[in-house]
């Protein structure tokens, strides 16, 4: 078996997932997992709950649960910090993992597979990866962007994804800071930009938070605040975008799920009903919160 990187799916230089296990054998397997995916490898380590502030700015992350005292607090910890964070358990084989893992069924985003400390690890890691970041909050936005949105290329496409980087990290976000990260200045960003299809950026970069919040909200199941400044929001500046956008003016209403979000922003671009319908549907197939 060949064991290159990206062959599950084409590297994606921005994905960068981070290793916390402690034991030297399987923290190589674990890496050599991570690059086979096609992504980039931290070693993270693991002193307790004093670097989840650190483990927080990737986009996933491999954590040994060791010690399993205090795995399931620092999980959960880490989980409020970032709702969107695909974790994979890869676990040693003992029954004081038994409680752990149990502890953690609840969480979403969150896979687990047993410490097998041979070759094959390597594969059955970069696919759990695969299927964990396939319904992650960033990619499934990204993915439902795409598939409504046929001219959604080129630099649009890039200021999109960009967008989705740095709100999935948490830092705040402005068209002229996109602009900057993208190598060019906002007039010519908006000079140079495609409004017979797509968006303006302002208004694609709302959208774009919009439907990162709504998703991170179904797929984790914590509340508007937590997930506002996972992403770099206020809970006013969300719920008001939300109102604008979507008519949700009532801060404690009902919940918006994403198939809402998803319909509303179809109606506003004037998808047809019928891609609307197949997108649905294609999301629902890979697990995603539709």
């Amino acid at each position: 078996m060949s064991l290159r990187p990206g062959v599950l799916r084409p590297a994606h230089h921005g994905t960068t997932v981070a290793v916390a296990v402690t034991d030297a054998l399987a923290r190589s397997y674990a890496e050599a997992g991570i690059r086979h995916f096609g992504a980039a490898v931290r070693e993270a380590g693991w002193s307790g709950t004093s670097n989840i502030d650190r483990l927080a700015k990737y986009q996933g992350l491999i954590f040994d649960c060791v010690p399993a005292r205090t795995a399931v607090r620092a999980l959960h910890d880490l989980r409020r910090l970032r709702p969107a964070l695909p974790i994979l358990l890869y676990v040693p084989v003992h029954s004081e993992m038994v409680p752990v893992l149990f502890s953690l069924r609840s969480l979403r985003g969150v896979s687990a597979i047993s410490q097998e400390r041979t070759s094959p690890d390597v594969e059955r890691i970069a696919k759990a990866l695969a299927r964990l970041l396939r319904t992650a909050p960033e990619e499934a936005v990204m993915a439902v962007l795409t598939a409504l949105l046929p001219g959604l290329r080129g630099r649009p496409a890039e200021f999109a994804r960009t967008a989705l980087r740095l709100r999935g990290v948490g830092a705040r976000c402005s068209v002229a800071a996109l602009a900057q990260s993208l190598g060019i200045s906002p007039r010519t960003l908006l000079r140079r930009w495609p409004s017979a299809v797509v968006p303006g950026p302002k208004e694609l970069l709302d959208w774009t938070s919009l439907l990162l919040a709504t998703y991170t909200r179904d797929w984790s199941g914590l509340g508007w605040g937590v997930v506002a400044r996972a992403i770099g929001m206020s809970e006013d500046t969300l719920r008001r975008q939300r109102t604008h956008w979507l008519g949700m003016a009532s801060r404690d209403g009902p919940p918006l799920d994403f198939a809402c979000a998803v319909l509303a922003f179809a109606k506003h671009v004037g998808v047809p009903q019928t891609r609307v319908e197949s997108v649905l549907a294609q999301h629902r197939r890979v697990g995603t919160p539709l």
